[in-house]
């Protein structure tokens, strides 16, 4: 058993955000208003006064001390007084009446970003319009303060400082001398506390100044003492209305606190009062913006540079707004002007590191922050925007190192707490992740991020419930946040709550068209449910979105490896590793895929590749092992299922791989040991119930193939192996989840119930199983309901028994007969549903049979093999044998088919492929309890025998374990036998089974001359049952149009570039056979897919290929004949044609009767069924690799025969009964009678040479090999 995983998506960063100071009486009373303007709730709208050392009672005392009017506006006011808050409501009531106002309801108010840059203040010195008033200061002293903006405008910043200080110092009540130094410490030596305490000493001197108030707001701002900013803005616009500055620097202040109403009222009425002021258009900008308003923020910034192009703050905000738009290059673009205008500023160098950075340009990001750093060593977001840079490029240790500088600058940066969560998350220290999530969401309770984070380390936890309340709190905060709807999916998808998953999918795809995780999550869903084309479009899509995204190149290969495509599988898996040679799951994959086609060298390269690449990685331990096992090197298996075991003792699959290693190597006991020590000391029911069970499955497997071995305690061990598959059920039977894994377990316990003599047991659990599975197809999509029936056909066949048992023969024929019914109509509509059968109609059927006909109608279940014997007007005689009873120790006696399959497949597959090779008819995706040590039955055969030598002691065998001497009886007056297997009977000659070579042949030589009949060959054929084969019961049998001559379309051994085995008589057989007919051969040169398409649906009765054929186990629709060069004839391109005018259709070719046994339930979907279900009456083929001499015997021999009105089915008796009695003397006259019918051959002379040197009375066809090669099904 294989693990297949798929990384999860890493978490989004959100960008980083200014960090508030600690302040004092002000600062606390704006936060409890900021709260409650969010609209939280009265025990949280205190949580920041700690910060600004204030308590609650502090606040509240000084409010009634009349402390604080002047710091909220009256709508702030009014918020408070109807927010419910006890006594700080009472309170704000009082102040609300006080200042003239009403209470009204509290409004919400959004948040946003804010740069937080005070405006420049205002004196003489700065080059402002304001002309202070001289006339009472000392005249020497205003010569120094004149001396002094002399200075400042050559740019001798100390030498003013020292001149104005000089002027004070010559008269300490010279105010101006007070603002013009207070506004060069603030707006050129940002030294905000030097600032405050020039113009309060120009307030003291000289209180009614509006701009000393306006200016020392400035100052406060720049200290980020924002209530006192506040009350002075506000005293000087009370001195002053129409003062456009102190509005602009009081909305500044406003954003700065996220009031952003607030803001841009005041800036409004700044430019109402001076339309042109450009400070006023960009702090409105920085409004609009935190109001997410981002057009009308661009409008305002487009403005501020309009009226000062060289305005870098305009251009920086103008830059954030395209940021936050997502138009990374225009943000760029604007991020640089700024710094050319002011190439120290580290604002935008940040800001344009954040662009650069979502635009992946990692390099360029991090050169702008280590920038931004090198101007400013505590700026905390410059370190968090490095850290997000280095976490992209997953250099985590150098991520966290910035997230810890960034929070020890800035303690409360929650940002940056989630930030170094996710580098612990993708570091797997799921502890100090879930410390630093739970830390940030404590400082920022609407840190959606957080919330998200956290959320997935649930989901790596497996906690799935905790996951999705995170991910539902992220989405309530943040509605639009696609990836909280991409982890939700996750979890639910995991919880296979698959509509939910898909749904959130969908969500986040609608967010974020571009999504490449969406896409590859939700294709990775559709795979789970089996909806493989949906999932390939949505990997295609991820693709599309994200030409580098490994993950939808190995999801997409996951995808292709379900399909059985695994060359597709393997390119894709080997693309992701291109783009990521670190990528350890597509080395896992592409080694599942590897070992499945037996390339077992390259998956053990992959899977080493794959822990190279991490040592821990115990999944690649066990896939590994798998493989080691496959290829009978144990002792290696064994060593690596004890390191995942050792990385990872609480998964199951190592234990269980373990065990069967162990039953390989050690025996039995070994292997239930191991299980019994992972079930008592490792694996618990209550955390892992789906691997508790299925070790108890693996126990019982072990306990039934004990059963199969031992003839004399077999009940002893079905006994245990009921026990052990009924414990594993009952861990899993109630939950949902486990459905499938459910029904896997029921169908070997039917199985062993059986076995067990259990009968009354077994057919409830068949009922159940068969509810189970009902209840999942109805729930299920078309295209999954036919994967589910595929999956689980065993408890459709199990039905059959259970009915049988309960004496219905004739509903266990309907039951049979629905499911042999549903697989040829999914040739043409693949999720067609099964038909309703009803006893009656088939009983009506096989009365309107001729008198002399019989069918053999068999059925082959987990259990036992079931043969109908049906006749007109009769009951049906029913023959049932168990398909893998125990073993016989007297081989003479053994009658296991299961085994016998085993071997016939195994020696027809050595001398298919010229080498011993494993089988190709194994079923696909049910791993089974196979140990090397299982004995053949009947006789043993050497190990150098080839099939062709075994085949009629294998046949014998065959005879022995289907009862053919019990049925025999029974044809008594049958002339024509119609045989109708089932599932890997189709892959039998079972036509042999009942021609019996005659004692001592007699055979005449045959007449070839066109239309003149001959001896028949076999003076007893007419005493023999002519046999025929069909796929079902109730295939149609309409009569088909009649041709005014009867003509053939031949084709003639096409080139092939696929098919280049030598087929010498090819040519000479639909030469001689042209002779037969009106005849249209299409020679070799001609034999292209356009050609035969326009010819095969001409109005002609018969088609003969001789040529190469195929029959695909694994994708029957691409089983075909070999055309010229690459092109093939497929059954998928018969189904498209109407070729009902053809009552015969002769192939000449390999394997051309051979049914895949894969897809269609293991039933029969071969060419015949193709060219039957396009309107053809009768098909005869060939079920194996035929010798091309005995090939050209066969089909003249039948043609002439038929051709002389002998039917096909009697026809075919007498050739085969000709050719395998055909002796060397015999065959020379043939020859010769040919040589001198067609005399432009040149093969004949060559031909006869050969077999002169024969020794006499040499019978050259007598093995079943050649007579038995051919079968002829009709309609």
């Amino acid at each position: 058993m294989s693990w297949k995983f798929w990384p999860r998506q890493r978490k989004d960063t959100p960008e980083p955000t200014p960090a508030p100071q600690r302040q004092n009486f002000g600062r606390a009373l704006h936060s409890v208003s900021y709260w409650v303007a969010q609209g939280h709730e009265a025990h949280t709208v205190w949580r920041d006064l700690p910060r600004w050392g204030v308590t609650e009672a502090e606040l509240l005392d000084g409010l009634r001390a009349g402390k604080g009017r002047e710091v909220l506006s009256l709508a702030r006011w009014q918020q408070l007084a109807a927010a419910g808050l006890g006594d700080l409501s009472a309170v704000a009531g009082a102040i609300v009446g006080e200042l003239g106002g009403e209470v009204e309801e509290v409004a919400r108010v959004e948040l946003g970003e804010q740069d937080p840059t005070p405006q420049p203040s205002q004196s003489s010195s700065s080059g402002s319009s304001y002309q202070p008033d001289l006339s009472n200061i000392e005249p020497e002293a205003k010569e120094l303060w004149s001396r002094g903006v002399e200075r400042y405008e050559a740019g001798d910043l100390m030498g003013a400082i020292d001149l104005w200080s000089q002027a004070i110092d010559l008269d300490p009540n010279y105010a101006y001398a007070y603002n013009s130094r207070g506004s060069l410490y603030c707006d050129c030596l940002k030294d905000y506390q030097k600032a405050v305490n020039d113009f309060t000493e120009a307030i003291r001197i000289q209180k009614d100044e509006s701009i000393f108030w306006a200016n020392r707001g400035n100052a406060y701002s720049g200290l980020k003492q924002y209530e006192e900013a506040l009350s002075d803005y506000t005293e000087a616009i009370r001195l002053n209305p129409n003062y456009a500055s102190a509005y602009n620097g009081r909305g500044n202040v406003y954003n700065n606190l996220k009031y952003y109403q607030d803001a841009l009222a005041d800036c409004t009425e700044a430019l109402h009062i001076h339309p042109n002021f450009n400070l006023a258009y960009n702090n409105r900008g920085n409004a609009y913006s935190g109001l997410k308003q981002y057009q009308e923020a661009l409008s305002d910034y487009n403005r501020a540079i309009e009226l000062d192009p060289r305005f870098p703050l305009a251009y920086n905000n103008r830059g954030i707004a395209y940021y936050a738009l997502k138009q990374y290059q225009d943000a760029i673009r604007d991020y640089t002007e700024a710094i050319r205008l002011d190439p120290n500023y580290a604002n935008a160098y940040n800001g344009r590191g954040n662009a650069y950075k979502n635009l992946k340009q990692y390099q360029d990001a991090i050169r702008d922050y280590d920038r931004a750093i090198e101007l400013d060593s505590e700026y905390d977001s410059a370190y968090n925007g490095r850290g997000n840079a280095y976490y992209d490029l997953k250099q985590y240790q150098d991520a966290i190192r910035d997230y810890d500088r960034a929070i020890e600058l800035y303690p409360n940066y929650a940002y940056a707490y989630n930030g170094r969560g996710n580098a612990y998350y993708d570091l797997k220290q799921y502890q100090d992740a879930l410390a630093d999530y739970n830390r940030a969401i404590e400082l920022d309770s609407e840190c959606a991020s957080a919330y998200t984070g956290r959320g997935n380390v649930s989901y790596d936890l497996k906690q799935y419930q905790d996951a999705i309340r995170d991910y539902d709190r992220a989405i309530e905060l943040y509605p639009n946040y696609a990836y909280a709807y991409n982890g939700r999916g996750n979890a639910y998808k995991n919880l296979k709550q698959y509509q939910d998953a898909i749904r959130d999918y969908n969500r986040a795809i609608e967010l974020y068209p571009n999504y490449a995780i969406a896409y590859t999550n939700r294709g990775n869903t559709y795979k789970e449910i089996k909806r493989y084309q949906d999932a390939i479009a949505n990997y295609n899509e991820a693709i599309r979105h994200d030409p580098s995204y490994v993950s939808a190149y190995n999801g997409r290969g996951n995808a292709y490896y379900d399909l059985k495509q695994h060359q597709d599988a393997i390119r894709d898996y080997t693309e992701a590793i291109c783009l990521d040679p670190n990528y350890v799951y597509a080395y896992n994959n592409r080694g599942i895929t590897y070992k499945d086609l037996k390339q077992y060298q390259n998956a053990l390269a992959d899977y080493s590749q794959a822990i190279r690449l991490d040592l821990n990685y115990a999944m690649a331990y066990n896939n590994r092992g798998v493989a080691y096992k496959d290829i009978k090197q144990y002792q290696d298996a064994i060593r690596d299922y004890d390191k995942a075991i050792e990385l990872d003792p609480k998964s199951y699959r190592p234990w269980w791989n373990r065990g069967l290693a162990l039953y390989d190597t050690s025996g039995y006991q070994a292997a239930l040991e191991n299980w019994d020590l992972a079930l008592r000391e490792h694996i618990h029911p209550d955390i892992e119930p789906l691997g508790c069970a299925i070790l108890h499955y693996q126990k019982g497997l072990a306990h039934s193939y004990q059963a199969k071995r031992n003839f004399s305690r077999s009940l002893n061990f079905w006994a245990k192996a009921t026990n052990c598959y009924n414990a594993a059920y009952n861990l899993i039977e109630t939950n949902p989840l486990y459905t499938t894994d459910t029904l896997k377990i029921l169908r070997n316990w039917i199985v062993a119930l059986r076995a067990a003599g259990a009968t009354e047991d077994a057919n409830l659990a068949t009922l159940n199983a068969i509810q189970r599975l009902d209840n999942a197809l109805k729930i299920a999509t078309p295209e999954y309901r036919k994967i589910l029936r595929v999956e689980f056909d065993d408890f459709y066949y199990l039905n059959v028994d259970r009915l049988l048992s309960e004496n219905q023969p004739w509903k266990a024929l309907a039951a049979a007969e629905a499911w042999k019914t549903l697989a040829l109509d999914w040739l043409s509509e693949p999720n067609a549903e099964p038909q309703t059968l009803t006893p009656a109609s088939l009983q009506a059927k096989i009365d309107r049979a001729p008198a002399d006909t019989a069918f053999l109608y068999w059925h082959l279940s987990p259990a036992q093999i079931t043969t109908f014997l049906l006749r007109p007007h009769q009951e049906p005689h029913v023959f049932a044998v168990p398909s893998d009873p125990p073993y016989d120790t007297a081989p003479k006696t053994q009658t296991n088919f299961t085994e016998w399959l085993k071997r016939y497949k195994k020696l027809y597959e050595a001398n298919r492929k010229k080498e011993e090779i494993e089988p190709i008819f194994s079923r696909e995706g049910r791993r089974s309890f196979a140990p090397t040590d299982s004995p053949t039955n009947g006789q043993e055969f050497p190990d150098n025998i080839t099939w062709t030598e075994a085949l009629p002691q294998l046949l014998a065998h065959l005879a022995q374990i289907l009862q053919i001497d019990d049925i025999l009886p029974h044809l008594k007056g049958v002339d024509s036998l119609v045989l109708i297997p089932h599932r890997d009977l189709h892959l039998l000659p079972l036509h042999a089974l009942f021609q019996s070579p005659s004692p001592t042949p007699s055979f005449p030589v045959p007449t070839l001359a066109r239309g003149v009949r001959g001896d028949r060959s076999d003076s007893n054929s007419k005493h023999k049952i002519a046999i025929s084969y069909r796929p079902n019961l109730t295939f149609s049998t309409a009569t088909p149009p009649t041709t005014p001559e009867p003509a053939l379309l031949a084709i003639q051994n096409p080139k092939s570039s696929i098919a280049t085995g030598s087929l010498p008589w090819a040519e000479t057989e639909v030469d001689c056979l042209a002779t037969f007919y009106a005849s249209t051969p299409i020679n070799r040169d001609k034999a292209t897919l356009e050609t035969i398409s326009r010819e095969i649906v001409q109005p002609r009765a018969f088609f003969h290929f001789a040529g190469h054929g195929s029959s695909d186990a694994s994708h029957p629709r691409q089983s075909c004949l070999y055309l010229n060069g690459e092109e093939v004839l497929s059954v998928g391109d018969l189904l498209e044609l109407k070729l009902s005018p053809y009552e015969l259709v002769s192939l000449a070719a390999c394997e051309t009767a051979l049914s895949g046994t894969s897809e269609f339930i293991d039933e029969y979907v071969g060419l015949p069924s193709a060219f039957l279900k396009s309107g053809v009456q009768q098909v005869l083929s060939s079920q194996w690799e035929v010798e091309s001499f005995a090939t050209l015997l066969t089909m003249l021999e039948f043609h002439r025969r038929y051709r002389q009105g002998i039917p096909a089915q009697r026809a075919l008796l007498e050739v085969q009964a000709w050719l395998r009695n055909l002796t060397k003397e015999r065959l020379i006259q043939w020859l010769l009678q040919a040589q001198n019918l067609w005399r432009n051959e040149p093969l004949w002379g060559d031909k006869l040479i050969e077999v002169r040197a024969w020794p006499p009375g040499h019978q050259p066809y007598c093995n079943p090999v050649y007579w038995a090669a051919f079968v002829l099904t009709t309609r």
